[in-house]
């Protein structure tokens, strides 16, 4: 990694700020201890929570763990993030309390190889043509001060707002390669570029294909850049070469894995299952079935046992703790991609939305270059810089037409933007004058108290909640299905699906084996008792041993419920189903189960 550090800048020149405080190297160390102290607060502060793809990824982690080698090969999942919670979770022997909380720490550690990663390519940035520092001849861009400001802004709306680092996705390792990529590109760009710099391009862009496979093809518009970034003579083609071959290496061996698993050539089938339910299936359709025309075919369709209410099983040889959001590409086998023009125009509309609901969250950043824009003039010269800098922008906005073809959410393309933006300031042209760089600095300062507002709300939040913990609720549910007498291993039900995720399952370390989905949880709750007697019976031929269920609507019929401690949980065995209530398990937990 030694050619990938960050480059050593001259010293400020008197143009920058004289205030110490906001000398580079200084306001380097305050932003790292920045990301690392609201990094840590959040990680911490939400230590028990877990989302619907954390448990899947954990649940493939422990499959690679037993060597379930078969059931860990995933189409939907990208291996990477599995394998890096494997690593912390194979050491967790005396008990599960602190699972989620070491895979909040293994964030927090990607949340600051992403900081390491984005401050390489804001060196590469402020190393490159692109950039004229103060102290040269002529017009200038932005001092590195102001662009380090801009770039913790930047850094910090991407990472803890757009990419949800509450929750539990390879996104943030989406944004390592991504800014690392990026950097390596701007180093070829300025004719730097040894043959580290292309093998490290490779090895990147492999990473972030096994982190999620919408950076497949992703790669091939970063490794295009890196042919035409620079005139090619034959040795720089070699260099490419070496890029591409490095990149196969990476992500040729689990393309073969995956294509045998499915028989069929693919390198990871989410791009293609988000296109169908988005872009491709008639509005009436869903995940249950509901609305699927006769000549839709699934090879492993859910079986439904009950129409009304709706009961669906789900049997092996899916793994997992809830089968149908463990692998949805065994389920969808079969279904094909259609045009579909109302869903189609349906889902550019969403798409419009998501857009413009990401620009309106970042409208300060807007503000900010429009301002800057005014101060500086010269817009044509402005535009044809702006032109120039492709290498930096192209790649962000790219990603950005991708997922406009898919599905969009802000965690999707959080990085991409920034790289956008980043391409938008590059182009700004001051007055090399103090007085021109105190107000740019200036400019800069106010954008980042405006951004920062919501996450210094949040440290307060965070610092008050420290001394005044949570109570882990899904372990709550685990131990007090293991006390009712469902043992690890067993089978339940569910009726509806919880707000967070089925966590207190993969604790339990039980399989939901069937369910009530959430468009039948009110014919089930108001249904007469014959038809409630009917669902269990259904529930108990699938092997379940107890039912769970969450959120109850007011009025449901609750004859041989238990409500589960402080929790929305509520828990039924099935008759004849499980043995008789023991005395609470030891589970090695230090503490009791609401902390």
């Amino acid at each position: 990694m030694k050619e990938m550090a960050s480059p050593v800048l001259p010293a400020a020149p008197a143009t920058q700020a004289s205030s110490s405080a906001l000398e580079p190297k200084r306001l380097r160390l305050g932003c790292w201890l920045i990301v690392f102290v609201v990094g840590l607060l959040d990680a911490w502060v939400h230590r028990f929570q877990m989302d619907f793809d954390g448990v899947s990824y954990l649940d493939v982690a422990q499959n690679y763990l037993r060597g379930d080698w078969h059931a860990a090969v995933n189409a939907y999942w990208s291996p990477l993030y599995s394998w890096l919670l494997a690593v912390p979770i194979s050491f967790l022997h005396s008990s599960l309390y602190w699972e989620s909380t070491l895979v909040h720490l293994v964030d927090f550690a990607i949340l600051l190889a992403s900081y390491a990663a984005f401050e390489f390519l804001l060196g590469e940035l402020l190393r490159s043509p692109l950039v004229p520092r103060p102290g040269q001849e002529g017009a200038v861009g932005l001092s590195e001060s102001a662009w380090r400001i801009l770039g913790l802004a930047l850094f910090l709306y991407a990472s803890l707002y757009m990419s949800y680092y509450d929750g539990n996705t390879p996104d943030l390792c989406v944004t390592v390669a991504a800014y690392a990529a990026a950097g390596l590109l701007l180093r070829i760009r300025s004719g730097r570029a040894g043959w580290r710099t292309y093998v490290w391009l490779g090895a990147t862009l492999g990473l972030g294909y096994l982190a999620k496979a919408a950076m497949f093809p992703l790669a091939f518009v970063f490794l295009g850049v890196a042919l035409f970034a620079t005139p090619a003579p034959p040795r720089a083609r070699l260099k490419f070469v070496a890029a591409v071959f490095v990149f196969a290496l990476f992500a040729g061996p689990w393309i073969a894995v995956l294509s045998h698993s499915k028989g069929r050539l693919t390198f990871g089938d989410s791009g293609k299952l988000n296109y169908i339910s988005d872009s491709s299936l008639p509005p009436t359709t869903d995940f249950w079935g509901n609305g699927f025309a006769p000549g839709m075919h699934f090879v492993h369709p859910l079986p439904r046992l009950a129409v009304h209410p709706p009961v669906f099983v789900f049997p092996a040889p899916v793994s997992g703790t809830f089968p149908p959001w463990y692998d949805p590409s065994y389920w969808s086998e079969g279904i094909e991609a259609h045009f579909h023009l109302q869903s189609q125009l349906r889902s550019l509309h969403r798409v419009y939305d998501g857009y413009f609901d990401i620009l309106t969250g970042q409208e300060v950043f807007l503000a900010a270059l429009l301002v800057l824009l005014l101060a500086q003039g010269a817009f044509r010269k402005y535009a044809a810089r702006f032109t120039g800098s492709w290498t930096l922008w192209l790649p962000g906005l790219a990603a950005m037409g991708m997922y406009a073809l898919l599905h969009v959410e802000p965690r999707f393309v959080a990085a991409f933007t920034v790289l956008v933006w980043l391409g938008l300031f590059a182009p700004l042209r001051l007055p090399n004058v103090e007085s021109s760089q105190r107000w740019a600095l200036s400019a800069v300062l106010a954008l980042m108290l405006v951004t920062s507002l919501p996450t210094a709300r949040s440290i307060v939040s965070y610092v008050y909640q420290v001394p005044r913990p949570a109570p882990h609720m899904n372990w709550t549910v685990a131990q007090e299905l293991h006390r009712l007498g469902v043992p690890p291993g067993g089978s339940i039900s569910v009726i509806g699906f919880p707000k967070d995720s089925f966590y207190f399952a993969h604790l339990a370390r039980v399989r939901i084996v069937a369910a009530v989905p959430p468009d039948g949880v009110n014919e089930y709750w108001f249904a007469p008792p014959e038809i409630q007697a009917k669902v269990l019976s259904l529930f108990a031929a699938a092997g379940a041993t107890a039912i769970v269920a969450s959120d109850v609507p007011a009025g449901g019929n609750l004859s041989g419920w238990s409500h589960i401690g402080a929790t929305s949980y509520w828990v039924k065995l099935i008759s004849n189903a499980v043995t008789t209530p023991g005395p609470k398990e030891s589970t090695g937990s230090p503490q009791s189960t609401h902390e």
